[in-house]
Parts: C-alpha cells; sequence; structure tokens
C-alpha cells in the first residue's frame, strides 16, 4: 500500500535525526514542518467545533484545551532536534554551511522562551521585549538604572536588527532550490522522487 508522502517524509527524517551529512530537499523540509500544523490546526478545530455546539467553558473543556496545547508545544521542542538536522542539510542543499543556523541557535534561545513565557501569561506585547528585559536583567547589576536601560534598549535593538537579518537570510537559504548535480556536500536528496512518483 502507497503510504501518504506527509507521513513518509516525516518518518524518513526521524530516522535521520542525528545525520548532520548530506542533502535534503525543499519538499522534505516544508513536508516535515506541515505535518505538526495540520496535525495541531485540525485538533484545534475539532475543539473549537465542540466548544460552539454547547461545551459551556467547562473545567474539563478548558483542560482540555490546555492540554492540546501544551501537547502541541512540547512536540515542537521534541521535534527541534530533527527540525536542526533537517535544516542543516537543507542549507548543504543549496551550498552553504550549517553553521548558519547553528549561530541562530545560539543566539535565540533565551529571547525564545521567555518570548514564549510572555505568550502564555497572554502578553503578546512582552514577547517583543523579551530581548530588553533581558539585556536589563544583565545589566542592572553592573550599572545605574537609567544607564542599564538606555544600554539594554540600544544592545535589544541591534539583538533584534541582526536576529532579523539572520533569519531572514536563512529564511530565504531554506526555501531556495537546490543546487543541480553534485556540490561539495555530496549528491542531491532521493528521497521525495523515490517515494512519490
Amino acid at each position: 500500500m502507497h503510504e501518504f508522502f506527509l507521513i513518509a517524509n516525516f518518518r524518513n527524517v526521524l530516522q535521520h535525526t542525528f545525520c548532520l551529512k548530506g542533502r535534503s530537499t525543499r519538499r522534505e523540509l516544508l513536508g516535515f514542518l506541515a505535518l505538526p500544523w495540520i496535525v495541531y490546526i485540525a485538533v484545534a478545530l475539532i475543539l473549537a467545533i465542540i466548544g460552539a455546539l454547547g461545551a459551556d467553558q467547562s473545567k474539563e473543556f478548558v483542560s482540555v484545551q490546555l492540554f492540546a496545547a501544551l501537547l502541541f508545544f512540547s512536540s515542537l521542542l521534541v521535534l527541534f532536534i530533527p527540525f536542526f538536522s533537517l535544516g542543516v542539510r537543507r542549507l548543504h542543499d543549496v551550498g552553504f554551511s550549517g553553521k548558519w543556523l547553528l549561530w541562530w541557535c545560539i543566539i535565540n534561545p533565551i529571547p525564545l522562551f521567555m518570548a514564549c513565557n510572555a505568550l502564555a501569561c497572554g502578553e503578546p506585547f512582552m514577547a517583543f521585549m523579551a530581548p530588553v528585559a533581558l539585556f536589563v536583567w544583565i545589566f542592572e547589576f553592573l550599572l545605574p538604572a537609567n544607564v542599564a536601560a538606555g544600554v539594554a534598549l540600544a544592545l535589544s535593538l541591534i539583538y533584534l536588527f541582526t536576529n532579523f537579518i539572520i533569519s531572514f537570510v536563512l529564511i530565504v537559504l531554506l526555501l531556495t532550490s537546490g543546487d543541480k548535480g553534485k556540490n561539495r556536500y555530496g549528491a542531491p536528496s532521493s528521497f521525495s522522487t523515490n517515494q512519490i512518483s
């Protein structure tokens, strides 16, 4: 029986979780990213329909909604390592080193965690201010309060600008079509063409 492409693609990426050599296609990346979101949107729609049909926002129903969101975000954390290795192989496909993705991963965890915490607390504006809060927290012990706030704001703006540039470049590289034929990272990935006709 012919397996659905997204599931086959997802399984292939998971089988190569710790493989940082070789190349991966754009189709593999988009397929891997699509499956968790499709499942999450389907579950969210089912919960929304149940809620609209008369579930009275009881504690049990709200608990189920919270559990579904928590399960989705924890699955994204679990899938980070396969995504990272897939991203490295994807960068190899366009002829770039995987170190580009490593730099992005180094500069983002703490502000990203703080932003997720702010979103979880229902403060979307504070999610954008997470880098400022991080820099204020670092400099408040070293400098007077008014100087620390100015330095933190300046460093945060520099951080946000560079992070935006790095993220934009990475997105463009990840979505660029791969090199035709062999490059210094090997032959093109054959999973998509072998698996799906």
